[in-house]
């Protein structure tokens, strides 16, 4: 959770211009009134983005799906709450005896916080110009 020391209305399009220039965070759904804003999900690497652990010792690799929704809340008149939540899957296959893929799931990985920290620090920049 981030605090933005300006009115909503003022952190509700800094928002908006951060994600116009944020790579793979096209809005889906926005609500003004409601402070509810939700991303299309997007393939995103697991090196820097998310945790997925480990199988047979080997730290898993490839592409997670990444969904996003953000939650804007007014705390004072000029206190504005910036809740950007992540969450991973990742698609797995278990090997059969054959070597074939078999028993697919979706396993959750563990944001590393980085996309929500660049998406505030991005805010930021219009909220606080320099």
């Amino acid at each position: 959770m981030f605090i933005a020391e300006r009115d909503y209305q003022t952190t509700w399009n800094a928002l908006m211009r951060a994600l116009e220039q944020t790579p793979d965070a096209e809005i889906w759904y926005k609500a003004n009134e409601e402070g509810k804003v939700t991303l299309r999900d997007a393939e995103v690497p697991v090196f820097g983005n998310c945790l997925c652990g480990t199988v047979g010792g080997a730290p898993l690799r490839g592409l997670v799906a990444r969904s996003v929704t953000i939650d804007l809340g007014r705390e004072a008149p000029q206190l504005t709450r910036i809740r950007i939540h992540c969450s991973y899957k990742l698609p797995f296959s278990w090997p059969n005896v054959y070597g074939r893929s078999s028993m697919q799931q979706d396993i959750e990985c563990i944001s590393t916080g980085r996309f929500e920290q660049e998406l505030f620090d991005r805010t930021a920049r219009f909220l606080y110009p320099q």
